[in-house]
């Protein structure tokens, strides 16, 4: 319950929240507004356009406003709401990196255990086919921006709405 209680600190006037929810979320709400009005000739033209890209580069030029709205969000809930970022996190004086890396370790047993299971039922599905070169260019794209659309969701909806 300490955790909800957060938000009744630092500044928390209504105009506030919607002045955060829309900065945040708009890009969001812009995007789908402008696919449900955009000409169906124009998606198109622009899926053309994106399916020459390598695949990669699509993906980084994806996931590159999450950077930017993390940040956002941050910087909002610092200096509009005067409340510390550690706030939208957790209750306590500080993160408890052992119930993270506990809960880390357990999706990780989920997913291995879901994974054997599935390949022992049904192996023929399951080519392995690895390429270092192109594994280890969506291994750092994928350790460093996932974190921050995994952060902007969580911290948007759990740590800054839900409160």
């Amino acid at each position: 319950m300490n955790y909800i209680q957060q938000a009744y600190k630092g500044e928390r006037e209504l105009w506030m929240f919607i002045l955060t929810t829309l900065l945040v979320a708009g890009i969001f709400l812009a995007n789908f507004v402008f696919y449900l009005f955009s000409e169906p000739g124009d998606l198109d033209a622009a899926y053309e356009m994106m399916s020459h890209w390598p695949a990669n580069v699509s993906l980084v030029i994806i996931l590159l406003p999450f950077v930017f709205l993390l940040g956002l969000l941050f910087v909002l809930v610092k200096f509009v709401h005067r409340r510390s970022i550690l706030s939208l996190t957790t209750a306590r004086s500080k993160v408890d990196f052992k119930r993270v890396l506990f809960s880390f370790l357990m999706v990780c047993t989920f997913t291995l255990v879901a994974f054997f299971i599935s390949y022992s039922i049904d192996s023929s599905e399951i080519i392995f086919q690895f390429n270092l070169g192109k594994f280890a260019i969506l291994f750092l794209i994928s350790i460093v921006l996932f974190p921050f659309q995994i952060g902007l969701e969580e911290y948007l909806f759990r740590g800054y709405l839900m409160q």
